[in-house]
């Protein structure tokens, strides 16, 4: 496929998800399932490709705009979306989006030649959008003069951020956070430690010619260097290893259960963390996991099941099931609260989470979790333990949270997360030793962005 299709390709995939409300990574499964003729090299840069302007997209659709045609050729489909692919193309490598050269193969231009993104661009126009080649050179050079203009005046708009949202984070040097959400988020995968060692999963992993480095922050954690296919590698398939961001393994590691402890899991999901605190406990616990999904529970069920884990139960949230969950009140040696959120600690791998979150939304959020937290913490026993934490970045979600529920709640007090995290060696940058809460931040931790509070029942 040569590249002005595979823009042309590009651009419509970027033009549904702009107009779903689905999460961009289900759409474009689906896109590429409907386009089975669509080769894997092709796949990897059109993916790539609008994952990198979504990311980027006010930088993208500034500079495409500043520049049209003349009247006429409106009619052209797909127009606008194809600027602002190209323009993704052009400036990506620029703002560490991704790097399109690395993603182009001789398959895609039609000569043999030398060629470069911007010829490529270039010829795109011509192709695709019924440009002259005067017009295709003006275009590229007006795209790149408007994103110098940008870029110097240090905007919201070069940030890539909208600017409600850098607003709230006026207790953060909100630049280089903001920018770190351009680049695309790593695989990470945590070691199921009752059935390998890091080391030897590394050496596996090598031996597949998986390049992987240990995680410097998660004793269990291992970052890959690449997107390599997982779903047929022993490992994976049996347990060993499971796909899990390097922040989301550091909440275990603030719970820090002891083997015999009985655990709720609030808002478990597919179970990520429970598994991981089911191999803290070296399965020898009881985890209670519960949710309102069935069909994320059942995921649980199935992972729990692959790995080996006897320690970990499954309800589904109900009035049904209301009365059996209420004997664990005042029980739990431990409650995670790892509560629904907006998901902007995500950002990196769901772009779109930034550009469709409001401020209404927000406050929304912000009061079902503290419903949701007031509720779970009644199943923490006196001395036990409550550890709250979101995928979010919002201080709405996170501290304003935790500062309601412990004014309202005073048979809660707030623990240092060091006590939990000292005893795996973790030492978080930024985070004092008697710091209660914290925020990993992608700049500053290189996980996606976490929340994490430790309490402890008092009375």
């Amino acid at each position: 496929m040569l590249f002005p299709s595979l823009v042309g390709h590009a651009a419509e995939l970027y033009r549904i998800i702009w107009k779903s409300p689905q999460p961009a990574d289900a759409i474009a499964s689906e896109f590429f399932r409907s386009h089975k003729y669509i080769g894997s090299k092709e796949r990897k840069f059109i993916s790539e490709t609008v994952f990198a302007t979504l990311r980027m997209h006010s930088i993208a659709l500034h500079t495409a705009s500043d520049y049209s045609v003349e009247p006429g050729k409106e009619h052209i489909p797909l127009e606008k979306e194809i600027k602002i692919i190209l323009a993704g193309c052009l400036l990506g490598e620029r703002v560490g989006a991704y790097a399109p050269t690395q993603l182009l193969n001789r398959s895609f231009v039609k000569t043999d030649e030398a060629f470069s993104i911007e010829h490529l661009c270039k010829e795109t126009l011509i192709a695709r959008l019924e440009y002259n080649s005067e017009e295709a050179q003006e275009w590229v050079r007006v795209t790149e003069e408007s994103f110098e203009k940008i870029a110097s005046e240090n905007s919201y708009t070069y940030w890539c951020l909208p600017e409600w949202i850098a607003e709230s984070w006026h207790n953060r040097d909100v630049k280089p956070i903001a920018l770190s959400l351009l680049k695309s988020a790593p695989v990470c995968l945590r070691v199921n430690s009752r059935a390998i060692s890091r080391e030897r999963a590394l050496e596996e992993l090598a031996k597949l010619s998986i390049a992987a480095k240990p995680s410097k922050l998660s004793p269990d954690g291992i970052v890959l260097d690449g997107r390599d296919q997982l779903s047929q590698v022993e490992l994976f398939k049996s347990g060993a290893i499971e796909v899990q961001d390097i922040g989301s393994q550091i909440i275990g590691y603030a719970l820090a259960p002891e083997e015999d402890w009985l655990v709720l899991d609030a808002c478990a999901g597919a179970g990520g963390k429970s598994l991981h605190i089911a191999a803290m406990q070296n399965d020898s616990g009881t985890i209670i996991s519960t949710d309102i999904e069935f069909r994320r529970l059942r995921e649980l069920d199935f992972r729990a099941k692959r790995a080996g884990f006897r320690s970990i139960s499954t309800m589904i949230l109900s009035p049904k099931n209301d009365k059996t969950l209420e004997k664990f009140i005042g029980r739990c040696d431990a409650v995670l609260v790892d509560a629904p959120c907006s998901g902007m600690g995500t950002a990196r791998r769901m772009p779109m989470v930034k550009w469709r979150l409001t401020a209404s939304l927000v406050a929304k959020l912000a009061r079902k979790q503290f419903e949701i937290l007031v509720e779970k913490s009644r199943y923490v026993r006196e001395g036990g333990v409550l550890v709250y934490a979101t995928c979010s970045m919002m201080p709405q979600e996170n501290e304003d949270v935790i500062n309601r529920f412990l004014m309202e709640n005073d048979n809660f007090v707030l623990e240092p997360l060091d006590v939990a995290l000292c005893q795996f060696g973790i030492t978080i940058e930024g985070m004092e030793k008697d710091d209660c809460m914290m925020t990993l931040l992608p700049n500053m931790h290189g996980t996606d962005g976490f929340f994490i509070a430790r309490m402890r029942r008092v009375g």
